[in-house]
């Protein structure tokens, strides 16, 4: 891959391989920025009733195991471990789990992705 190539592709190269770029210094939508909550709250009112009536569709039910990635504020989450209830269980996994913390429970399991 030639430099150039390397550079629009954000890759650097490392110790004789290439590595992608950290994304986190420059990403403009971080979940600590402090416009983040209300970027949630929009993001979940447009899509969360498209998902919410996919998953239902898909049969999500008591005892199912889910896993979310990407899960942000975590409202999919939340509803996937009330609808699984106490017999499922739910993984969700975000870069920043500041928001789904509060949500951890005996179904709901948050981990953070590196």
């Amino acid at each position: 891959m030639t430099p150039v190539r390397q550079k629009e592709m954000g890759v650097m190269e490392s110790n004789n391989f290439l590595a992608p770029q950290s994304m986190h210094s420059d990403y403009v939508l971080v979940n600590k920025g402090k416009e983040a909550p209300t970027r949630f709250a929009a993001l979940a009112a447009i899509y969360d009733p498209q998902t919410i009536c996919h998953l239902e569709t898909l049969g999500v039910a008591c005892g199912w195991r889910c896993l979310e990635i990407g899960g942000g504020s975590g409202t999919i989450a939340k509803w996937l471990a009330d609808r699984v209830g106490p017999t499922g269980a739910v993984l969700v996994t975000d870069v920043d789990t500041r928001f789904l913390e509060p949500l951890r429970g005996p179904t709901l399991d948050v981990r953070a992705m590196i």
